[in-house]
């Protein structure tokens, strides 16, 4: 039976937001993106620790 993993998306992107303390912005619209780039890091590494 293949796995399922629930994901609280809240605690993870808050996670992330905090997690990186270099400030990082959009180029364009200097908006931080430390959020997407933490959280997007971390399903990788879920990823790749799992495979598929």
């Amino acid at each position: 039976m293949p796995t399922l993993y629930l994901i609280d998306g809240y605690a993870q992107f808050f996670r992330a937001y905090h997690a990186i303390r270099t400030p990082m912005t959009s180029p364009v619209t200097k908006e931080p993106t430390n959020m997407t780039f933490g959280f997007v890091g971390m399903l990788l590494k879920l990823l790749k620790a799992e495979g598929p």
